[in-house]
């Protein structure tokens, strides 16, 4: 085992024991100027190091650095990968937080030093499990307009329900690079139904799945407020797109403001409780509001968005100038404003809101549907994907 790697233990070994703890293990490091030193020394001097009432002194014994060695040829012979602090490829953000983990385990295509190039920039994108079409239409607006910006960010999230996995799924769909920050071991995805999208996260150019837990740790309540704590530490900046008064992106919010870091959140209506949190946080000043996507990007430093924005009546003409009759084409236009204007609304209800009947709303907006303007779900609920 080479230096890197004894180092790479040691942390293995100290973020086992202090996970919770970042700071005094960070403070270990710092003290020693290496990982191992500690789980080397005899009972006496550590004693001396930590003092009388430290109480986890004994923890910190040289059979837990033979277990972390293991450990480490495990992830080697599986695929994983493992950074401690003081690498050059360790997430330069995270670093200058007061409470880095002490090391991070990766699955990805593609090095450490790619996943977490410092010449990229870091966005989280949060939100509720419980997303409304609102606020998953908002999300996928949100990320499309980073893949159209120059420097391209790489996004960052939590690959729970709702607004997370909208964010991943919508930067895989832009070809942008996501980083998904587990609650769980590396080698396990939680939820599980996310394994297939964290698949692609892994085999994405530039993308990866990250946790600072051990192999074989599941998910239990306080872990969700640690992997947060990354999440926050990972980005410059975190936009907050639908939540609740309560939940872990307010949670992840609260510790980004923290970090000195820029907090954005998408404003809803005022009667929906799942834009109640991002309310909270604009109305406190912890965040502030995103008002455009020009000018959000503008605000994170991303430059202009390079392409333009281009609305529902004229993506209409584009894809179907020739192929509908000039009267079809204002039906499907009409069809599109009432999503635009009622995102969420039905067959029944579009038909009522463009005076159309039933089965022109179905064609024309199964047309749309075809050509990925318009997104329906199982419930006939349409939401726009202009």
């Amino acid at each position: 085992m080479d230096s890197i790697d004894q180092q790479r233990a040691g942390a293995i070994a100290l973020g086992r024991i202090l996970g919770y703890r970042p700071k005094a293990a960070r403070l270990i490091l710092e003290t020693l100027g290496s990982t191992r030193e500690v789980f080397l020394m005899d009972s006496e001097a550590r004693r001396r190091l930590l003092g009388p009432g430290c109480d986890f002194a004994e923890l910190l014994s040289a059979d837990a650095l033979r277990e972390a060695e293991r450990e480490l040829e495990w992830l080697h012979r599986e695929g994983y990968r493992y950074i401690y602090l003081e690498e050059e490829a360790y997430p330069a953000a995270l670093r200058e937080c007061p409470d880095p983990p002490i090391g991070l385990y990766l699955r990805s295509a593609a090095p450490p030093e790619e996943v977490f190039d410092v010449a990229r920039p870091f966005v989280a994108v949060v939100g509720t499990r419980d997303a409304s079409p609102y606020g998953t239409e908002w999300c996928r607006r949100v990320v499309k307009g980073f893949a159209e910006a120059d420097p391209q960010p790489c996004i960052v999230s939590g690959l729970a329900l709702g607004i997370d996995s909208c964010a991943h799924q919508a930067a895989l769909d832009a070809g942008i690079p996501t980083i998904g920050v587990s609650p769980v071991g590396i080698d396990e995805i939680y939820p599980r139904r996310h394994r297939e999208m964290a698949c692609r996260i892994v085999a994405a150019r530039g993308s990866a799945v990250v946790s600072d837990f051990p192999p074989c740790t599941r998910a239990v309540a306080m872990n969700f407020l640690r992997r947060n704590r990354i999440i926050a530490g990972l980005s410059r900046a975190t936009v907050v797109v639908e939540s609740k008064p309560k939940g872990g992106s307010m949670l992840t919010a609260r510790l980004a403001a923290d970090y000195s870091r820029d907090v954005f959140a998408i404003p809803g209506r005022l009667s929906d409780q799942r834009s109640q949190g991002c309310l909270a946080l604009i109305g406190e000043k912890v965040a502030e509001p995103v008002v455009n996507l020009p000018s959000l990007c503008a605000s994170l430093g991303l430059g202009r968005i390079t392409a333009a924005q281009e609305g529902p009546s004229a993506a209409i003409a584009r894809t179907f100038g020739t192929r509908l009759s000039p009267e079809d084409l204002s039906r499907m236009q009409s069809l599109a404003a009432a999503v635009a204007s009622a995102p969420g609304s039905n067959f029944d209800e579009l038909s009522r809101a463009a005076g159309l009947e039933y089965r022109q709303t179905v064609r024309l907006c199964t047309l749309m549907e075809n050509e990925g303007l318009l997104r329906v779900d199982i419930l006939q609920r349409c939401t726009p994907g202009w």
